[in-house]
C-alpha cells in the first residue's frame, strides 16, 4: 500500500520551511522510493526563503513586462526568420 509524502508529515507550509523542520516530522515505515522523494523535495527547498511581501509577476519576454495576447504571439516566433512580403 502506497502512501504520499503529506500523509507522513504532520506539518505543512511557511512554519516547517522557515525552521527547515519538516523532515524531523516523517514517521513510519519507508520505501526506498521515499526516501529519495524526501531527499529530493530537501534538494529543491532547501534554498526556499519565504517572505511575507505580496508576489510580483512579470513577463519578462516582452518590454512593458506586461502580458498580453500579442506580447505571447511575438514571444512565440521570437528568433524566426520572417519573409517579406508575408
Amino acid at each position: 500500500m502506497g502512501c504520499y509524502l503529506e500523509d507522513l508529515a504532520p506539518r505543512t507550509g511557511a512554519d516547517a520551511l522557515q525552521e527547515h523542520v519538516w523532515p524531523a516530522d516523517i514517521r513510519g515505515g519507508l520505501s526506498m522510493v521515499v526516501v529519495f522523494e524526501i531527499f529530493h523535495l530537501w534538494n529543491i527547498l532547501h534554498e526556499v526563503i519565504l517572505s511575507q511581501e505580496a508576489n510580483v509577476h512579470v513577463w519578462r519576454l516582452y518590454g512593458s513586462r506586461q502580458f498580453s495576447s500579442k506580447s505571447s504571439y511575438r514571444a512565440f516566433f521570437s528568433g524566426s526568420i520572417s519573409f517579406e512580403p508575408w
